[in-house]
């Protein structure tokens, strides 16, 4: 098969499978594997299947390139990123003797250390582990102006007071249709979003968007929230209800028939929750938060792209956390909208209560398969693809552990930029 056939046959494969035609995208991807397949588009089809979870076909197609291309570094890295996997003799002896070779393109040796972390967590290697996340994280690069997000936050702080929504309190729609989960990255939004979608009457979207891409039209732009605090108080009536009807269209376009609620997980949508609040005032808001030890440690062993430049620095990881700390605080004191708070331990530790609750403030009865959420067969597209597909662990509980003697400059900047009078709820002060 000639490759722009393949090409093709794949593109239309990732489009049924991310528009909810998994089965029909599965046989398509199952039709196209064959031994004269290049690498290229094996890796292709490898990461669609891991986009639904069948990580027995994944690891076979990356298999399959390997046997042709045993120096193939994507095939390499995605080979250790999934459960049960790790990286064989050969692969870490070629990554180890490629990361420092600058002919390499950084990108290619930055995925080897991030590759070469997870192989050496997973047999119980720590030093060594956090010696090769540590490669990989300063070979990103990113420039992250903290103080520029902080001076960011003190003005959406200004912005949104009691006095602006009690100014606009007729203004949007009742609806609580559009519910957004929020936290930081890796706290656990995934794995609720995916015991949530277990019910029949709500829907999960995934990381549909940010609450201004989704409130946008071609008609009518919704203001740069992210970049200034103060281009919402543009915003009248009128156009806070186009808004709303736009954000309202891109929901009804990807949720089943007959749900009550369709979540959106993108977890840094927390900036955004005062735009969100005009437009739908009574939407649920669930905020999901963790042991920052572990939340933050999470983020720093995992690549995330572009997406989030603080990412990889441990002092910039914990002034972002703090800072998002501070925009809830705010937002839980001056939003009409009903907040849940779920503490990621509690739901591990005790899953049944922490579900009623959670169950009690949606208005829901709780279904027997929101129990069994690892068996639910939908597609995942974050980090935490595999951890959704397993019953509920507390391993993940402090993993930090391990890592302590490394993590100094983190327990320094905790204990640096906490908010005054904050409560040390976990116990990071006396670090």
């Amino acid at each position: 098969m000639g490759y722009d056939l393949h090409r093709a046959r794949l593109t239309k494969a990732q489009v049924l499978i991310t528009t909810g035609h998994a089965d029909e995208g599965l046989d398509l991807l199952d039709c196209l594997v064959s031994d004269d397949m290049r690498p290229d588009a094996l890796l292709a089809v490898a990461e669609l299947y891991s986009l639904v979870g069948d990580f027995q076909k994944e690891g076979d197609c990356l298999r399959r390139i390997l046997e042709k291309d045993p120096d193939n570094i994507g095939a390499r890295v995605a080979m250790v990123s999934a459960p049960g996997r790790k990286l064989d003799e050969q692969g870490v002896a070629f990554m180890v003797r490629h990361i420092d070779r600058n002919m390499i393109p950084r990108d290619d040796r930055c995925a080897m250390g991030f590759a070469l972390g997870n192989h050496f967590r997973s047999v119980g290697q720590h030093d060594k582990a956090f010696r090769y996340f540590r490669k990989a994280n300063r070979l990103k690069g990113y420039v992250w102006d903290r103080s520029a997000y902080s001076q960011w936050v003190r003005q959406t702080i200004q912005v949104y007071t009691p006095a602006f929504f009690e100014g606009r309190r007729d203004w949007g729609n009742d609806s609580s249709f559009p519910v957004l989960i929020v936290g930081m990255p890796r706290s656990g939004t995934t794995l609720l979003e995916q015991i949530l979608s277990c019910h029949t009457k709500i829907f999960g979207a995934g990381e549909l968007g940010s609450v201004t891409a989704l409130a946008s039209s071609d008609m009518y732009k919704a203001p740069p929230v992210d970049e200034s605090a103060e281009s919402v108080e543009h915003l009248d009536k009128e156009a806070v209800s186009e808004l709303a009807r736009n954000y309202t269209s891109c929901v009804e376009r990807v949720a089943c028939e007959g749900v009550d609620f369709v979540t959106n997980k993108l977890p840094h949508n927390f900036q955004q929750l005062g735009l969100f609040s005009l437009l739908f005032p009574r939407a649920p808001v669930i905020h999901v938060r963790r042991d920052p030890r572990d939340n933050l440690l999470s983020i720093y062993f995992q690549d995330f792209g572009s997406y989030h430049p603080y990412a990889y620095d441990l002092k910039n990881l914990a002034i972002q956390y703090w800072e998002q700390e501070r925009l809830m605080r705010h937002w839980k004191s001056v939003l009409p909208n009903p907040i849940f708070t779920l503490n990621y331990e509690e739901l591990v530790t005790d899953f049944s209560g922490t579900l009623q609750r959670l169950a009690d403030f949606l208005g829901i009865v709780v279904e027997d398969a929101m129990g069994r959420f690892y068996e639910r067969d939908r597609q995942v597209q974050t980090v935490s693809k595999w951890q959704v597909r397993q019953k509920l662990y507390t391993t993940s509980i402090a993993r930090w552990k391990p890592y302590r003697k490394h993590l100094g400059p983190l327990f320094s900047a905790l204990r640096e930029f906490a908010l005054a009078g904050v409560e040390d709820e976990y116990g990071l002060f006396g670090m």
